[in-house]
């Protein structure tokens, strides 16, 4: 039965959705460049963009121009290329007469911040005029794609030498006016040989913000047919990302994946539903599934031959929930059988903001729990897990403190992009290993890492932008010291994992690992590298981690108490309602749900579900209290006063009645148990002591074993008269004697006769 408590969590997930949405995106308008000298010109390839294929954004008072794709996008010796794009004209007058001019790069960039200048149009050098193309009209209002062909004779691309990245503009010109204009980048690969740099992605499979918002304010996460209609949309969309982006495994690709996320959406299975989901490549043989049913064949007419008509019965849940869970195993197995999958600590903790807390035990609790997790899962599908609990994620700028939190067991830990710079002059980029303490630290390359997470100098890049800079970036690498050999290690960031799509990222990953100039290494080699060029001392000198580094987002100590005060509400409901889960739904472990490393994109999120667990309690106290009552008069030195416990929740609950005095001529020397039913009430009676006589206000409250208010308290006004019961005996011990008395002296009266005549 759902209470107003949940109603209260959905409301904060509403919020939190709510606040997600509001956000506006704003679109930065395209810069002007001057055209270069005119060429031979022929008409365009244009046409009316389909309905959901223009990138191309509508700027108010501007014309757009968007390079879409490129084919190929990584050119060989005598390949043309075909550049296709958009234009939107958002001005009130038509673009006329216009043409669209492509130059390319004379020669190619030589390092990461030429590539990133170039892209962000901050940048010229010299180019080659390739191609000019005529136009037709574009009204206002309208997008436009167009499709442009350079023959490979026009490519200024002859000197081997200068392989690797060439940078590619489209102008929009009217007459000599540039109107509107976009660049990326080709890559040009002839074959030259030359050392391949070793590279190592890792992208995290955690929950974001939001997706933590939704399975904290499910109920049943795994019983759709339990839960609402939305929260089983929202937890089913989790559970297929998750799927999906466990489908990116392959060598030289690490998976960082949050265990608590995965028990949250049904696994480990058990041992028939595991059984089925190893053994069986068809989600639809799991345990139950029926398959799809036809209705009884009919009599055919005729001359006709007899036909089945399949019913149109809507899917039973329960198997569609075990066929998603089976998937997921199975996704899980495969993962780890095609590359390395690494195990974050529970619920993804955020282990600096621990680090700085100083709160080694919840630590030690996050990464225990991990590997218990890691361990079940293990048993239950025949995988080996627990073998990555070795591994840590930083969440963060990596600093002494986080390192000195984590026990022995992790061996190897994985910076945050921009660690530990190197501390000298090179003329070429260097491995991204080192060893601190005897740990291997991972270095992610911070540029790699922006452009595997879809920005450039902290602007969003679209997919081809992005694929490209990967691309280029390796290679402009490779080509600082084609003969040295170096480990390359790249990072995702956590919120563009769980918001980007599995398809892109897998586009970005085949983009970085399968370049002619590199190779995918795995985590076991990686790590083996930077074990031996620290013995033999090859490793490149880098800057000491500092001893603390804050950085935004991080749990604070008022987060972590409001969270640790919101958690033994919980708890305390537990003691006295029938059916907590029915109030408090998947809200039980508010602290390590805090601690989240999602929150750190959403600090106002984290605050607004620990008030809303808070409130919680608030709730219950609100539909429970005793009933007034008038004011009582209490006469005696020993009475029992009734007290009606009226409950307006769904559910039985069984509290304490406590009374408090508020003077001490009134004295209650114990509580009484009460059960209330649901939408019901009971009346209890409870022992008092009068030892003086006035007026007395008692406070009526409603406690749990702990002594923790449950109730809404309620005051009532008592007369106490505790010398009332010897007056009244005196008085009527009084009466009595007096009756005695009355009785004597009638019996006696009665006794005396007068004498007769006879007697005289």
């Amino acid at each position: 039965m759902r209470s107003v408590g949940l109603r209260l969590l959905r409301a904060w997930a509403a919020a939190a959705a709510a606040a997600v949405l509001l956000v506006p995106t704003a679109v930065a308008p395209p810069c002007a460049q001057a055209a270069a000298g005119p060429s031979p010109a022929s008409t365009a390839s244009t046409r009316v963009a389909p309905a959901g294929t223009t990138t191309a954004p509508y700027v108010e008072g501007q014309v757009t121009l968007s390079v879409d794709s490129l084919a190929p996008e990584v050119l060989t010796s005598e390949e043309s290329v075909t550049i296709t794009g958009s234009v939107t004209n958002g001005t009130d007058r038509p673009v006329h007469e216009a043409s669209l001019v492509v130059q390319v790069q004379s020669r190619t960039e030589v390092t990461v911040e030429e590539l990133e200048l170039w892209l962000a149009q901050a940048r010229r050098t010299r180019v080659s005029q390739v191609r000019v193309e005529d136009t037709e009209d574009i009204a206002p209002g309208e997008t436009r794609s167009f499709s442009i062909t350079v023959p490979a004779a026009d490519l200024p691309l002859s000197d081997e030498d200068q392989w690797g990245p060439r940078g590619v503009e489209v102008i929009l010109t009217e007459g000599y006016d540039t109107v509107a204009v976009d660049r990326t980048l080709l890559l040009w690969d002839p074959g030259t040989t030359a050392q391949a740099s070793r590279v190592t992605a890792v992208v995290p499979v955690a929950a974001s913000a939001a997706e933590m918002t939704a399975l904290l304010s499910s109920t049943t996460p795994t019983g759709p047919a339990e839960a609402s209609a939305e929260e089983a949309q929202e937890v089913t969309a989790l559970r297929q990302r998750v799927t999906a982006l466990l489908g990116l495994a392959r060598e030289g690709v690490v998976l960082a994946v949050d265990p608590s996320l995965l028990e949250a959406l049904g696994l480990p299975l058990d041992k028939e539903e595991a059984a089925s989901a190893t053994a069986s490549p068809d989600p639809a043989a799991t345990p139950g599934d029926s398959g799809p049913t036809e209705a009884p064949t009919q009599a055919p007419a005729p001359g006709t031959a007899p036909t089945a008509t399949p019913t149109s019965q809507p899917p039973d849940p329960s198997v569609t929930l075990r066929r998603a869970r089976a998937e997921l195993a199975r996704a899980l197995t495969d993962a780890r059988e095609a590359g390395d999958v690494v195990v974050l600590a529970w619920q993804d903790a955020d282990l600096a903001s621990l680090a700085h807390l100083g709160e080694t035990d919840l630590a030690a609790s996050a990464l225990t729990r991990a590997h218990q997790e890691a361990s079940l899962l293990d048993d239950a599908l025949g995988t080996d897990l627990s073998s990555g609990t070795t591994t840590a994620l930083a969440t963060g700028p990596l600093d002494a403190a986080t390192l000195s939190l984590l026990p022995e067991t992790v061996t190897t830990v994985i910076a945050s992009p921009g660690d530990l710079p190197v501390a000298e002059e090179l003329f070429y980029t260097p491995s991204g290993t080192t060893t601190v303490n005897g740990r291997a630290v991972l270095v992610p390359d911070e540029d790699l890492s922006d452009a595997a997470s879809g920005t450039s100098d902290g602007a969003a890049l679209n997919g081809l932008d992005a694929r490209q800079l990967l691309r280029a970036d390796t290679a402009v690498r490779v080509r600082q010291a084609p003969s040295v050999g170096r480990d390359v290690v790249v990072t995702v960031s956590r919120a563009e994992a769980a918001n980007q799509t599995a398809e892109v990222l897998d586009e970005r990953l085949d983009a970085l690992l399968d370049a002619g100039w590199t190779v995918p290494q795995d985590l076991g080699s990686l790590v083996g590298s930077a074990r031996e060029d620290e013995t033999n001392g090859e490793q490149a000198a880098r800057q000491p981690l500092p001893e603390v580094a804050q950085a935004e987002g991080e749990l604070t100590a008022e987060d972590l108490a409001a969270a640790r005060q919101a958690e033994a509400g919980l708890e305390t409901l537990a003691t006295v309602l029938s059916d907590p889960q029915a109030v408090t739904g998947g809200a039980t472990e508010v602290v390590s749900a805090c601690v989240s490393s999602a929150w750190r994109t959403d600090t106002a999120g984290r605050s607004a579900y620990t008030a809303a667990v808070a409130g919680l309690r608030d709730t219950v106290a609100a539909g429970l209290s005793a009933a007034p009552s008038s004011t009582i008069n209490v006469i005696a030195q020993s009475a029992s006063m009734p007290v009606r416990v009226v409950s307006s929740l769904d559910q039985d609950v069984t509290v304490r009645v406590h009374l408090k005095p508020s003077s001490t001529r009134l004295q209650v020397s114990e509580d009484v148990e009460v059960t209330v039913p649901a939408q019901g009430e009971a009346t209890v009676s409870v022992p008092i002591t009068a030892v003086g006589s006035g007026e007395v206000t008692v406070t009526i409250d409603l406690l749990a074993p702990d002594g923790t208010s449950v109730g809404t308290p309620v005051a009532i006004l008592t007369r106490v008269h505790a010398d009332w019961e010897n007056l009244g005996t005196r008085v009527v011990a009084g009466l009595l004697v007096l009756v005695l008395v009355a009785g004597i002296v009638r019996t006696v009266r009665r006794g005396r006769r007068t004498p007769t005549e006879g007697e005289a």
